[in-house]
């Protein structure tokens, strides 16, 4: 009931309101107080256990139902307050019950809630009359029905409807009622359906709300209550809208919800059922009227149930008629500015501390479905800096400066996460609510990142202007690398995958990175369980790898990443059942050799060497091909492991025939490096055939291009070049030369010789010159 309490902030309410909501707690002038946050009440979650318990208990006796709709009814000032205390137990017990609103459902609690009954009829005689004194404000619908007596019958209904008002008493009582209303049918509507196999059929309860006329009837009354109004019935028209949202959920969802959408691990998902159309809102609720009492509403105080209504109306998806009326009618831009302006000092900023958790969840799922590229999209919700105000082809206007990413990233604050993990779960709380939080914020916030593919086949982003500066002034990794220790398992899906992507699309977000902690040895292993999705363990090795290659003198990686101890656990990701996780841990090896050999002992301590080894024979060809790369770097900078890397070598010959030419060029260059700094691997390259190999592979013509408009060879992956490259390093050593001046270099030299590639040119005068040096005859 607090989500609809008007609760303007002045000097009286506003402790109250520091201890409500835990969004609240952030917004709260006192936010660096050094008193402790309570989150809700001492004992937590106790309540809607015994709410639930309680509405559980009822379920089971009609009869009790029956007594508690009578109450909610027949109350009087002048005994105890039955009606009340009725209505309360509909309204607390039904938000934690489902049997409850079930079996209210099914006793006809919307029909009492709502007091319907049959229209009386009423004199066409005095229609007139009424019609004029209510028009021009003189009476109400309630003072005329009194004066009317005789005359030829019309129902009452079309008096209501001249003003579009409801039929029944206004005060604090009917507000109660639409609040115990919206939560039954809420309940109804967020059950899933009965599973038939590829279809599904709804519930008892929710056939009994199917939408019809008579459904239609009641939100057409809802209607008439959605409007701003004074004193003590400012919380009537949120509370209508409460009531509404919750039918239109069962209008887009007849049989209940989806199963869950939130596939984190990236596998393919579970057949989806065959599920009803969504049945459109009533007409009415369309109207420019309507539509704009709305967002009147939204714009002069937020609360949970007219969020929920623009939420529903979204949810029938872009394109349909509900969701282009309200994004025409600017309800999409409505919930990022209230969430924008909310942080100040303002009267939207006391509304938007009256926001529920699970309110703020709606918040942000509305958004997002205004945010699609098929609805108003993601540049009018999002992307307002650095951009000029003007109007978009549907009428909305672009958000100015970059509050409205600010206030994202701000829901993510270590306060209010805190604050939330102490609310009850079964209110929007706890670790599931804290999850839901991060990943729908975390949802918009990545929506304007492209990815574009990158260095090695890594993504990269194309962020709109100024997006990314706001990200990393907002210090978003430390936001980021803070709400990991809040997730585990899937959750770690989308934040992992935005670190990463920032972590790879600048030098910036990676120096944050390590700044924050994101290297400590608890954060780094934990993302790198093996029991973790591939989806996480890939981005997280993708950072590291990125942290690797980018280290350098002013900024050195090296040292940071030695601390974080991963040597034990990339080791077991080396078989890993997944082939892109076995791959990128080969890519980092391979990068962390890139710039020094300063790993080079640590990979050997750590037996990491015949793993990798073992990689060339991958059936995966990323696998083998960063294998590959990562032998050819672990020699490359001194001979410390060429003892550890000579069983290396045959299977490197073998890749030199391997499908991919990234492959062969990779393997050409590794074995060119077995003899870049001593000849103490000349023999066993001679035995293995690798000299032969390496001749053969410069003889073969180069394959077409794999990216179209591209010169052979021109991506710096030519096989024939890399080989030419490799024996010139072999031929600064006796034996390897006077190998190969058997297996006829010469004469490849001489074949070779007309070619047009400079690259071809040079690396062939580069072994011209090693025999010259050599006093070879003949060169």
């Amino acid at each position: 009931m607090n989500a609809l309490a008007y609760c303007p902030a002045n000097k009286v309410t506003q402790a109250v309101l520091e201890e409500h909501f835990p969004l609240a707690q952030l917004l709260s002038p006192k936010l660096h107080s050094s008193r402790g946050d309570k989150g809700q009440d001492a004992d937590r979650a106790l309540p809607d256990m015994v709410r639930k318990m309680l509405g559980d208990a009822i379920a089971t006796s009609p009869s009790t139902i029956a007594t508690l709709l009578d109450w909610s009814k027949s109350g009087s000032p002048d005994s105890k307050p039955l009606d009340k205390m009725a209505l309360h137990v509909f309204l607390q017990c039904a938000r934690v019950s489902v049997n409850l609103c079930d079996a209210s459902i099914l006793a006809h609690a919307p029909d009492s809630l709502l007091q319907i009954q049959k229209a009386p009829q009423v004199p066409l005689s005095l229609l007139a009359l009424a019609i004029s004194n209510i028009s021009f404000g003189l009476l109400t619908p309630y003072q005329v029905l009194p004066q009317i007596k005789e005359g030829p019958l019309v129902p009452v209904s079309l008096l209501a409807l001249i003003k579009e008002g409801p039929l029944i008493k206004e005060g604090p009582l009917v507000t109660l009622s639409l609040m115990a209303l919206a939560a039954l049918v809420e309940g109804v509507a967020g059950k899933r359906g009965v599973q038939v196999g590829a279809s599904s059929s709804p519930t008892p309860a929710q056939a009994a709300l199917a939408p019809n006329r008579q459904t239609d009837d009641v939100i057409k009354r809802l209607l008439g209550m959605l409007q701003l109004s004074g004193g003590n019935d400012i919380t009537l028209g949120y509370a209508a809208a409460a009531a509404i949202a919750a039918y239109l959920r069962i209008y887009v969802n007849p049989h209940g919800p989806p199963p869950k959408a939130l596939n984190h691990s990236g596998g393919p998902a579970p057949p989806a059922a065959v599920r009803p159309p969504a049945v459109p809102p009533p007409a009415d609720l369309l109207s420019v009227a309507k539509l704009s009492a709305i967002q009147r509403m939204l714009k002069i105080g937020l609360f949970d149930g007219v969020v929920n209504l623009v939420h529903a109306l979204l949810s029938y998806g872009a394109g349909s008629d509900a969701s282009t009326a309200a994004i025409q009618a600017g309800l999409g831009d409505c919930l990022s500015s209230f969430l924008t302006m909310g942080w100040g000092q303002s009267r939207q900023a006391a509304a938007l501390m009256e926001l529920s958790p699970k309110g703020l969840q709606t918040l942000l799922l509305g958004m997002h479905l205004a945010a699609q590229p098929d609805a108003q999209g993601s540049k009018t919700l999002l992307l307002g800096m650095h951009l000029e105000a003007q109007p978009d082809a549907q009428g909305s206007k672009l958000l100015e400066g970059d509050a409205p990413l600010v206030s994202l990233l701000g829901l993510l604050n270590e306060r209010h996460l805190n604050a939330l993990s102490a609310w009850p779960s079964t209110s929007g709380g706890g670790r599931v609510g804290v999850f839901h939080l991060i990943y729908f914020t975390l949802d918009l916030v990545q929506l304007p990142l492209n990815s574009v593919v990158g260095h090695e086949g890594q993504e990269s982003l194309a962020a709109p202007v100024g997006y990314q500066e706001t990200l990393l002034r907002e210090g978003s990794m430390q936001l980021l690398v803070t709400a990991l220790d809040t997730l585990d398992g899937d959750e770690l899906v989308l934040p992992v995958n935005l670190m990463s992507r920032l972590v790879l699309s600048s030098t910036s977000f990676a120096y944050e990175f390590v700044q924050v902690g994101g290297l400590h040895p608890a954060c780094i292993q934990r993302l790198l369980r093996d029991s973790n999705t591939p989806g996480v363990l890939v981005d997280t090795l993708l950072v590291v790898s990125q942290l690797a290659r980018i280290s350098k003198e002013s900024f050195n990686t090296y040292e940071a990443i030695s601390k974080a101890s991963i040597y034990p656990t990339i080791k077991k990701l080396l078989s890993n059942d997944d082939p892109g996780v076995r791959a990128r841990v080969c890519n980092l090896l391979g990068n962390m050799c890139r710039h020094s050999g300063y790993f080079y002992g640590a990979l050997d301590r750590h037996l990491l060497i015949m793993p990798l080894i073992e990689k060339c024979a991958d059936p995966d060809k990323s696998t083998r091909k960063f294998a590959c790369f990562a032998i050819g770097n672990a020699g490359f900078h001194n001979s410390t492991l060429y003892e550890a890397l000579r069983p290396a070598i045959p299977p490197l010959v073998q890749l030199l025939k391997d499908e991919e030419d990234k492959t062969r060029a990779n393997a050409a260059g590794a074995l060119g490096n077995l003899v870049r700094n001593s000849n103490q691997l000349c023999g066993e390259l001679i035995q293995a055939g690798a000299l032969k190999a390496l001749l053969d592979t410069a003889l073969t013509p180069e394959r077409p291009p794999s990216i179209k408009g591209a010169a052979p060879g021109s991506d710096g992956g030519s096989p024939v070049k890399i080989a030419l490259f490799s024996l010139g390093n072999m031929c600064a050593h006796k034996e390897c030369r006077d190998a190969l001046l058997q297996l006829g270099v010469l004469d490849m030299v001489q074949r070779l010789s007309g070619s047009t590639d400079a690259t071809t040119l040079k690396y062939l005068t580069r072994i011209r010159n090693k025999l010259a040096q050599a006093g070879v005859p003949g060169v």
